[in-house]
């Protein structure tokens, strides 16, 4: 097949008397699709290349689920590195129970203020109607939320 001289050019087929306009992009509004949750998902990240010391890295990343079961991700993203004092050989160093790594994850969650005992949930609401989301703070504050770990984090911790 060659390829024609001309490019092709498309026109909408139109019935007698239609108007032709012009075509626009509007924004993705994402108002009669309910938010039903805070997503937060953890995963085994790369650690720091200059680190020399034994090291666990995880990804933090935030997401609004809504009701048809999309995730719309809040580019909120957080992460800490552990690192491991003593022997690097030691067997399962990183293990702890999953109360204590989702504790210890909340805690980097919540960390922008000092003593936050709460999700910025002024900062979810800027970044959700950043991303067409119709939601506001107690709307937010009273969806459930949970802590997803991947197959890899898990296998780290020992759980």
């Amino acid at each position: 097949m060659s390829k024609p001289d001309f490019p092709p050019r498309y026109r909408p087929l139109l019935a007698e008397g239609a108007e032709l306009s012009e075509l626009t992009r509007e924004p993705l509004i994402i108002k009669n699709t309910p938010v039903i949750a805070l997503i937060i998902m953890c995963d085994l990240d790369t650690p720091p290349v200059e680190n020399t010391s034994p090291t666990l890295s995880v990804s933090i990343a935030q997401y609004l689920k809504l009701q048809d079961g999309s995730l719309i991700k809040l580019d909120m993203d957080r992460g800490l590195t552990s690192f491991w004092h003593g022997n690097p050989n030691t067997p399962r160093k990183w293990r702890q129970t999953a109360d204590k790594a989702i504790q210890e994850l909340l805690t980097i969650v919540k960390a922008d203020v000092p003593h936050q005992i709460d999700f910025p949930w002024e900062e979810y609401v800027k970044a959700a109607t950043q991303r067409g989301i119709d939601i506001d703070e107690a709307k937010l504050r009273a969806l459930p939320y949970q802590v997803t770990f991947s197959d890899a984090l898990m296998k780290a911790y020992g759980f």
